[in-house]
């Protein structure tokens, strides 16, 4: 029997052998791993469609199973082989020291990329120019005077240089026209019509020179790999990377498309492809990585016959995904893992064929074929519905291939719900049913993160389906009164559950899951169709920080949980308490099971209350730091409340407390709750009130724990504008209060009622003698920490 995945996993740090090239949106190897070591058996076949760099179908054969990886991308299948290769690094290291000096010899006689040191007056190393706006403002290079970079304006001899960058280009370069599309639309109105235009003369020089010298290595996998770490560094030669103040000497490509910046750095190409090969993230560190995380598993089957006879355990297709039928057998395989394309929301092909057109100058068979991608472009005659139409034929080709009662996995990121529909409809149309989708919390943000509510920046959603053994009925059509009752219905019931105003995002999985239990598509009219629905319904109401909540005659019929935010805290809190260390990965883990969903926080947010309540200890770890007692907390708290009974009675006010029972001075001082007021049993939760001519005048609550939003949101059940709100807490506590007003949730409360702070300090020495007095004391206070913030 299988036991299911129905929470998230906490991204783990990749191995370098995923690291060694850019790759649009690829997959954390470790989700991977699990779904596959859970969805399949040691000797099955994992098949995945669309595997990219080949994440999915590595680990699947690292974990003894049989895997087919397939991409009409060649340079997805390209990275799949170079990364699984087994390979000598000591032939590496031995050709690059041969290659290193060739390579050194021409920088040195091109005389292009020298500058001389303002230290030591003697020639240097440029690593970058950065320009503004195409003029050259700075140069940042490298000197045996001293150890770093160093940055100086441009000498008359650096821009004597820059300006003499016309020379012939003796080796093969890129010279083809960009394809037709909307991202090449785009460039050419800021670079040119060619791939060349996309570097500057000096850099393209050389890069001309280095490929060259790569493709005289006569050893073919050796070519390989050294053919992999320029093309792995050959877009940070380009025009794209921004200048950044943090990293002096290292850009990035870091948006899906061709950005022409008013900052960018020309980086040095032989600088770049040293780093390619012996960097941190170079070849050779990337191949000893997979060296030891493979060892020797991984075994090339040369084609599909040999993979099925069993000479290999993987498979690795350059071929079209729409076109699949006899290549790989009917019901042969037991698992499907796999991340397609959302719409247009990356364009594979077009990025790709940056590095493809270096490639080309090799071996032909590198071309992009453009007109085979699964995309929407309407410049390449790939209108919605085209997309919609290949992804159906993919899918139908997927479930002929996957054995009955086995179960498919796709990854889906995208910030539209028409994308969401096509691949449901693709899968279920087909006869796949949807078992589960989850929400999948990722460390970083990708490079294709969505803004719209329909999405989420830093995650993904990962959709089970099973193939039955019978075909069941196709999705029904649009039905907008049944569309909006799941909305409606599913978000009072996360709203309730969270126990706090709420993103759309964070509904979305479950307005996913509920729609394919239904058997039916999102009524899609625009990408604010769900925002629609809410604002039509009196139940809900909108913060300006875009959160939605219930309305006051709503929550008194929900049963509204503690605010998730607190829970998540406490649950860190216990987790740090319970452990003398514990690691970020492992209370991510504990998080992300505790709170699956609609209540998964961000890597984020855990890491706040990681660094609030605990400190990094040496080996990376994470300790909490030392607090008070919880006993002596609670005698403060008892102290603090008979403080302010006493001042209330001194002020002429009758005083209520909730909790009385702990005190003798508070039995004798305080009165009962006599007070009319909607939702009573809330209201009597308040620590401690002041009450005149039967009307709440004053509210306190003491606050040393974290529930400070709870009590905020309690306090909210009472309508009057003109109450006094106190917070009363310790000024050791100023940082987490700090962090507490970032929140929109505490922020809201606390700005609509006009909240007030007050330190214990303030009233347990110098005790004010009048109301007034009491009054100023709350507005200095109040006036410091909105200084400090």
């Amino acid at each position: 029997m299988i036991n299911h995945i129905n929470t998230a996993f906490p991204e783990l740090t990749r191995p370098m052998m995923y690291k060694m090239m850019k790759w649009w949106g690829g997959k954390p190897h470790n989700i991977w791993s699990k779904y596959i070591e859970v969805y399949s058996q040691k000797g099955d076949i994992v098949l995945d469609p669309f595997c990219g760099r080949g994440v999915g179908v590595i680990e699947a054969a690292r974990l003894d199973r049989r895997a087919i990886g397939i991409d009409l991308n060649p340079i997805a299948i390209f990275q799949s082989e170079v990364i699984s290769e087994d390979i000598d690094i000591r032939k590496i290291r031995s050709k690059w020291d041969k290659l290193k000096k060739d390579l050194s010899k021409c920088e040195r006689e091109s005389n292009m990329f020298n500058t001389k040191c303002i230290k030591c007056d003697q020639q240097a190393r440029l690593v970058t120019l950065n320009r503004d706006q195409g003029k050259p403002y700075e140069v940042v290079y490298c000197c045996t005077c001293k150890k770093g970079p160093i940055q100086k304006t441009p000498s008359n001899d650096d821009l004597k240089i820059v300006s003499s960058h016309n020379r012939s280009i003796p080796w093969p370069y890129p010279r083809k026209k960009f394809p037709e599309s909307q991202l090449f639309a785009e460039a050419r109105k800021k670079f040119g019509d060619t791939y060349d235009t996309l570097f500057t003369q000096r850099n393209l020089y050389g890069l001309a020179c280095i490929f060259d010298r790569i493709n005289n290595i006569p050893d073919r996998d050796l070519k390989r790999v050294f053919q992999f770490a320029f093309i792995s560094m050959v877009h940070l030669a380009s025009k794209f990377p921004a200048v950044r103040k943090s990293r002096t000497i290292s850009g990035s490509w870091g948006r899906p498309g061709f950005i022409k910046l008013r900052k960018n750095m020309e980086l040095n190409p032989y600088v770049l492809f040293e780093r390619a090969i012996e960097g941190n993230q170079g070849v050779i560190r990337g191949k000893a990585s997979s060296a030891e995380r493979l060892g020797k598993k991984i075994q090339r089957a040369k084609d599909l016959k040999n993979f099925y006879l069993g000479k290999g355990n993987l498979l690795l297709l350059n071929h079209n995904s729409l076109e699949l039928d006899g290549v790989v057998q009917k019901n042969s395989v037991d698992c499907i893992i796999t991340d397609p394309p959302y719409g247009g929301l990356i364009q594979y092909f077009d990025l790709s064929s940056v590095w493809s057109s270096w490639l080309e100058l090799d071996d032909s068979s590198y071309a992009m074929p453009f007109d085979d991608e699964i995309t929407v472009d309407e410049k390449k005659g790939k209108p919605f519905s085209e997309y919609d139409r290949m992804l159906s034929i993919s899918f139908g080709q997927l479930y002929k291939f996957l054995k009955p009662e086995k179960h498919m996995i796709v990854t889906f990121h995208n910030d539209k719900p028409k994308v969401f529909n096509s691949i449901l409809r693709a899968c279920q149309d087909h006869g796949f049913v949807l078992e589960k989708v989850l929400f999948q919390m990722n460390r970083r943000p990708g490079e294709a993160g969505a803004a719209s509510p329909w999405g989420t920046s830093v995650s993904d959603f990962y959709l089970r389906f099973i193939k039955p053994k019978e075909k069941l009925r196709p999705l029904s059509s649009f039905v907008s009164t049944k569309f909006e009752t799941v909305v409606r219905g599913v978000a009072k019931r996360i709203i309730a559950e969270r126990g706090e105003p709420t993103e759309i995002s964070a509904m979305v999985p479950d307005i996913y899951t509920e729609m394919g239990k239904k058997g039916m598509l999102i009524d899609f009219k625009d990408d604010d169709q769900i925002s629609s629905i809410l604002h039509g319904d009196g139940d809900f109401v909108e913060s300006e920080h875009g959160l939605w909540w219930l309305s006051a005659d709503a929550k008194s019929r929900h049963n509204l949980q503690i605010p998730l935010s607190e829970r998540v805290e406490t649950a860190i809190l216990s987790i740090l308490q319970k452990k003398y260390k514990v690691s970020y990965d492992d209370v991510l883990q504990t998080i992300f099971e505790k709170f699956p969903n609609s209540l998964t926080p961000s890597s984020d947010n855990v890491k706040a209350y990681l660094e609030h309540y605990a400190k990094k200890t040496s080996d990376g770890k994470w300790k909490r730091i030392p607090e008070v007692d919880k006993d002596e907390a609670d005698k403060a708290h008892t102290r603090l409340e008979v403080i302010l009974c006493k001042l209330g009675v001194r002020f002429g006010y009758r005083v209520y407390c909730a909790d009385r029972s702990k005190d003798n001075e508070l039995e004798k001082i305080c009165s009962d709750f006599d007070i009319d007021v909607e939702n009573a049993d809330r209201v009597k939760k308040i620590d401690v009130l002041w009450i005149k001519d039967g009307s709440i005048k004053y509210m306190f609550e003491v606050e040393n724990s974290t529930s400070i939003t709870s009590a905020l949101e309690r306090c909210s059940n009472v309508k009057k504008t003109d109450l006094q709100r106190m917070i009363v807490m310790p000024k050791a506590r100023d940082r987490f209060l700090a962090r507490k007003m970032k929140e929109p949730m505490f922020q809201d409360y606390f700005q609509k009622d006009k909240w007030r702070i007050l330190w214990y300090e303030k009233i347990t020495g110098s005790v004010p003698s009048t109301e007034d007095a009491f009054v100023q004391l709350c507005k200095v206070t109040e006036e410091r920490q909105a200084s400090k913030s």
